[in-house]
């Protein structure tokens, strides 16, 4: 049933698609069809019966007029009609007009001479054509266009019964069969064609609806990051918040005293500003952190700079859990999204703190080291790489170690999508002793920027 409401709605989208593409074009044919139906009637009259002509110029000057009126109207309008129906006012007139043309050599039976008769077939193979070509993507308006124009020549062709006549009726024979096999193949690739575009739509809204997942991944691994170190922060913000009050109130006192120093005084503004500078860090460094985007911005920035969102951020567990940062790395310049590469350094850490849970001593070793293209920083913790199961695993969605109710697996997957949509990658060391991530991170070249400004 689900497949039969999908092949009907293929089909009412692919007779919307035909539609569009008959309108599309449809101007022009129809004014082209009423100027050569009125330089017919002016080359033919007084050649053939005059009300015959005129009555024919008249019909086939009206369905001109109609399909013209039904294109306008569409431009205007196209909801007021369904596409079905706007499709069957749009094809009965045409195959009106059609039915009009293919009478014209019932007209011209035994009345004109070989100069005539040559102008009346190229007018009639290039009227059969035009409509194939036109009307291509119906395939049964475009084959009775150019079918009945051709059969109805042919008729007239054996009823003149002159000497070469079965030679033109077969020549206009190959000439339909021709045309059929060419609307037929240029119909087949017209569905295939739409068919295929639908499949690549569907395709992209399908990619497009997973990117935005990943999006939504990766925020809500921020905001679980963010949760996480939520009452380490508050508690953290609360020390200098606490001596940048106390001291501000030691500088109400001392402002009263008429003994007091400047050095006193300037004693207590620096700790306030130091306690104040902390608290700004920490605020900076979550603004940095929870901050996404569609796309990866690429800026330069230091290892300094990287240090300054992390660190405010990750001394909290490190100090709960007892854990030693040894910091190794050099202040190379980087070339990446800072925001996203601080979830990434965070993670990682986070991810260290909670694996060497339980060891006498704990430590996290930070490096770095360049190549010509990347600079790779290097994150090892005193955890040993023999305990990791699974290694080629640990980077899909999903997969984790942890307890039930401890990790979700996406930590790692999403580190490494964002690393991958920044130009760099994150492995894992297969044959370190200790666990180590490396990080390939894109090195700024200060001689590719000056070249780009310049």
């Amino acid at each position: 049933m689900e497949k039969l409401v999908v092949k009907e709605k293929k089909q009412l989208t692919l007779i919307e698609n035909k539609l569009e593409t008959l309108m599309s074009g449809a101007l022009g044919p129809a004014i082209l069809g009423v100027i050569i139906c009125l330089f017919l009637t002016y080359y033919f009259f007084g050649v053939i019966d005059t009300v015959f002509i005129a009555s024919w110029s008249f019909l086939t000057l009206v369905g001109g007029g109609v399909r013209i009126f039904i294109k306008l109207n569409y431009d205007r309008n196209p909801n007021k009609y369904t596409a079905q129906k706007w499709l069957k006012l749009y094809l009965g007139t045409v195959n009106y007009v059609a039915a009009l043309w293919a009478l014209v050599p019932f007209f011209m039976i035994n009345l004109l001479n070989p100069s005539s008769e040559v102008f009346l077939i190229i007018l009639l193979l290039g009227m059969a054509s035009g409509g194939a070509i036109a009307f291509v993507a119906t395939k049964k308006t475009a084959i009775f266009y150019c079918t009945s124009i051709n059969v109805t020549y042919a008729i007239k062709t054996l009823i003149e019964d002159k000497s070469n006549s079965y030679l033109i009726v077969m020549a206009a024979v190959i000439f339909v069969l021709l045309l059929y096999k060419t609307i037929k193949q240029f119909n087949l690739m017209y569905e295939n064609a739409y068919f295929m575009g639908l499949e690549v739509k569907d395709k992209f809204e399908i990619e497009k609806e997973l990117q935005q997942q990943k999006i939504k991944d990766m925020q809500n691994a921020k905001l679980a990051s963010l949760g996480e170190m939520a009452a380490g922060i508050a508690h953290e913000i609360n020390n200098p918040l606490t001596v940048s009050l106390g001291k501000l109130n030691k500088l109400k006192k001392l402002l009263s005293r008429p003994d007091t120093s400047t050095e006193d005084l300037k004693e207590i503004i620096n700790s306030a500003s130091s306690a104040n500078n902390r608290i700004a860090q920490i605020v900076s460094s979550m603004q940095n952190l929870s901050r996404i985007k569609d796309e990866a911005e690429s800026q330069q920035f230091s290892i300094t700079e990287l240090r300054s969102v992390v660190y405010p951020l990750i001394d909290i567990k490190l100090k709960t859990h007892d854990v030693e940062l040894i910091d190794n790395m050099t202040d190379s310049q980087l070339l990446s999204d800072k925001g996203e590469l601080s979830q990434v350094l965070i993670n990682l850490l986070k991810n260290a703190v909670d694996a060497i849970e339980g060891q006498s001593h704990k430590w996290i070793k930070l490096s770095t080291r360049e190549n010509d293209e990347f600079v790779e920083i290097i994150v090892m913790d005193s955890g040993f790489s023999a305990g990791i199961k699974d290694h080629d695993k640990i980077f899909d969605p999903f997969y984790t170690t942890k307890e039930v109710g401890k990790g979700t697996g996406l930590g790692l997957s999403l580190c490494r999508n964002i690393m991958r949509r920044n130009g760099g990658d994150i492995i894992l060391a297969k044959k370190s002793e200790h666990t180590c991530f490396t990080l390939s991170v894109k090195k700024f070249k200060a001689s590719i920027a000056a070249s780009k400004t310049g």
